[in-house]
């Protein structure tokens, strides 16, 4: 089809046989079964018909608990007919953990991230994702994919968080130097980008200044990130 020049020549009797009698080499292994590969791709839900889509979309989740603990909220997939799902968890943070430990929670998310970095490699091949998000007022941690095995990496990933204690003096450098990068190009942001900073600065309380999480930059230890 694109024209480029190819050749079939036959196997040799003896390079096949040369191939079959490989010796096992060390250090080198199949990978184990994938246990995040979905079997089961059956739709959870019946699907909206053309004329309902529209209205299907615009209706938000359901509440469907509420007590002195959590608030969850429910939506099924009626439209799009993918055997995937979405769940968002929300952390909230004490009052002034957001802003006065900011840096601190950010040290924690990068190292938390940085040693969840291998294990999540086989979820990423079979269709999950997941994300985690400090803010100023709450945690998001967020997992997607398909829904077959969703629940098993959603149990994983937040087991992970519990069991994270703190991260080890190199991984504190990395997420450290991380930041101070991302700190030090602020200044070189395009105009527009910098006038959406003092906006949301300016209308948003409580807020994160630049000079602010600089000063904790300067400040952090290791030990912070392991007590958050």
């Amino acid at each position: 089809w694109y024209g480029t020049p190819y050749s079939l020549k036959a196997i040799p009797d003896s390079k096949a046989r040369e191939w079959k009698a490989v010796d096992d080499l060390p250090g080198y292994e199949l990978p184990q079964p994938n246990e995040f590969v979905p079997s089961n791709l059956d739709l959870k839900n019946a699907q909206a018909t053309i004329f309902d889509r529209a209205g299907v979309l615009a209706e938000g989740p359901k509440l469907i608990r509420s007590d002195g603990r959590w608030q969850t909220f429910f939506k099924p997939d009626q439209v799009f007919a993918k055997p995937t799902a979405t769940v968002q968890i929300r952390l909230g943070l004490p009052i002034g953990i957001g802003t006065d430990e900011a840096i601190t929670c950010g040290v924690w998310q990068l190292t938390l991230a940085d040693r969840l970095t291998e294990y999540v490699y086989p979820a990423k091949i079979a269709g999950l994702s997941y994300s985690i998000t400090p803010s100023v007022e709450y945690i998001e941690i967020v997992v997607s994919g398909y829904s077959d095995n969703l629940a098993l990496f959603l149990s994983d990933i937040l087991g992970s968080i519990v069991n994270f204690n703190g991260p080890s003096q190199e991984e504190f450098n990395r997420a450290v130097d991380d930041i101070r990068r991302t700190q030090s190009s602020f200044d070189k942001q395009p105009p527009y980008s910098l006038a959406l900073y003092h906006a949301l600065i300016t209308m948003t309380t409580p807020a994160n200044t630049i000079d602010g999480l600089r000063a904790q930059l300067a400040n952090v230890s290791r030990a912070d990130a392991t007590r958050f």
